[in-house]
Order: structure tokens, then C-alpha cells, then sequence
């Protein structure tokens, strides 16, 4: 989402810009890395906090809850909802490709 990405970007490096790596979307049930999940806006996932190592499988009905998370209606709103949020994360990425490049012509 934009609004997590916005939140990534935005921890300065006091000692030179913020170099964001690789960018990949990963699903809301993955974990982010131990130092950067304080960063993250995703509802609690009983998902993540096994992949964390912190419980047990999943039980069916958890399963079968995640197995609908990943399916969603596509409708009108949706896709237009898809739409801005794309338009958000590319603006953000833009700025951040801009800033990097204007930062090592130094």
C-alpha cells in the first residue's frame, strides 16, 4: 500500500539518502523484516506470526480465511480504488528515483 510505502520511505539516514534496494510487493501474511515491522499498517495475520515462528500451523478455519484473503471481487470500485493507490506508490517511487539520482551526481 502507499500509505506503508510513504512510511518507508520516509526514515531518514542520517548519514546518507535512504537506499531502498529491491522494491517487491509481498503479500499481507508475510513477514517484514524483524527491524523494518514497526513500518507496517496490515491488520494482525495469523499467517505472518506463524511464518515468525511465534505459534503453531494454522488451523482449517484459519487456512481456509487465508485462502479467501487472496481472493478478491473485482469490481468497478475496487479497480478504481487499485487505480489511485497505483498512482500513489508510482508518485512516491518517482520522487525516490529522482532524489537518488540527483543524490549520487553529487
Amino acid at each position: 500500500m502507499s500509505a506503508d510505502l510513504g512510511r518507508i520511505m520516509g526514515v531518514p539516514c542520517s548519514l546518507h539518502s535512504r537506499d531502498l534496494g529491491t522494491l517487491v510487493w509481498v503479500s499481507p501474511g508475510m513477514p517484514l523484516r524483524p527491524e523494518d515491522r514497526h513500518l507496517c499498517g496490515c491488520p494482525p495475520s495469523p499467517t505472518r506470526v506463524w511464518l515468525e515462528g511465534k505459534r503453531g500451523p494454522l488451523n482449517v478455519k484459519e487456512q481456509e480465511e487465508e485462502g479467501r484473503s487472496w481472493k478478491i471481487e473485482v469490481t468497478a470500485e475496487t479497480e478504481k480504488k487499485r487505480h489511485i493507490e497505483q498512482q500513489q506508490e508510482e508518485a512516491l517511487l518517482q520522487t525516490y528515483f529522482r532524489k537518488k539520482r540527483s543524490h549520487h551526481a553529487m
